[in-house]
């Protein structure tokens, strides 16, 4: 209820199994207190075969979760599942203008299954971001959700003086 008590422990390019790797019992579960609440997302770098320190089956995906679960729980937290959201680039208009998302497509759509089987396997709730944007994004147009993600023209940004193209994370 205190929004000065949540804490990102999100770490860019980890994915579930990096994270439980060592994240997970050294920034996360060690801190945590009975009636916390943990919102596990992961998918987007989970889901790459050629990274192998990274890479888990959606099988295994769901496996992970519930060790996450198993071990939050054992430390009075609750957990809530997230998918990952779409990728930008899987947006498309036709040719009356109506924006198209494709959330799960390219290779996030197996571990976005994964990710609401675990929550509905271990009983707890799952936010479906990649359901959610494919559903409401293209309300804003097309033009409209590409700011939302880090695409970003040169000299918009002093940090990145020659733009950034990242059709992943949001801004």
């Amino acid at each position: 209820k205190d929004p000065s008590k949540l804490h990102n422990c999100a770490v860019g390019g980890m994915s579930l199994r990096s994270c439980r790797a060592g994240h997970w019992q050294n920034e996360i579960l060690s801190k945590l207190k009975p009636g916390d609440w943990v919102i596990v997302a992961f998918g987007h770098n989970d889901c790459i075969p050629a990274k192998a320190d990274r890479y888990s089956t959606p099988e295994d995906f769901i496996t992970l979760m519930e060790e996450c679960h198993k071990e939050a729980t054992a430390k009075g937290a609750k957990m809530i599942i997230c998918t990952s959201i779409p990728h930008s680039g899987r947006f498309s208009q036709d040719a009356e203008g109506k924006m198209h998302v494709r959330g799960g497509a390219a290779k996030i759509g197996s571990h976005v299954w994964a990710a609401c089987e675990a929550a509905k396997k271990i009983g707890i709730p799952c936010l479906n971001l990649n359901r959610y944007a494919e559903e409401h994004l293209p309300e804003l147009g097309l033009e409209n959700a590409l700011k939302l993600y880090m695409l970003i023209s040169p000299g918009e940004y002093a940090k990145f003086p020659d733009g950034f193209h990242d059709a992943c994370h949001l801004r």
